[in-house]
């Protein structure tokens, strides 16, 4: 199986390469390339931390529904293991092994 991490790293080396020629290859001065590239990694910044920001939403909201769903059913299961055990304590096992 070919792994796809080298010709990922040669294709966005490639990108950036013909990025960075596009922009001086217009000749633009260097205040505006400054300009451009600030405003691309703010802007990078911020969508990836956009992303992050509903990514964890979506855990909290999946976590919280776990929660419930433990919640609602330790009721049920501390009754039951509390009437097993009370039988096996008093000897009263039907469908148990004996002491």
């Amino acid at each position: 199986m070919i792994s796809a991490t080298p010709y990922r790293k040669v294709a966005v080396g490639l990108i950036c390469f013909v990025a960075a020629g596009f922009l001086l290859g217009r000749n633009l001065s260097f205040y505006r390339l400054e300009e451009i590239l600030i405003c691309w990694l703010v802007f990078s910044v911020a969508f990836v931390a956009l992303g992050l920001a509903i990514l964890a939403g979506m855990l909290v909201f999946c976590a919280g529904e776990c929660v419930i769903h433990w919640v609602s059913t330790a009721p049920r299961v501390i009754s039951t293991v509390a009437l097993r055990l009370s039988e096996i304590y008093s000897g009263n096992n039907p469908g148990g092994r004996s002491k």
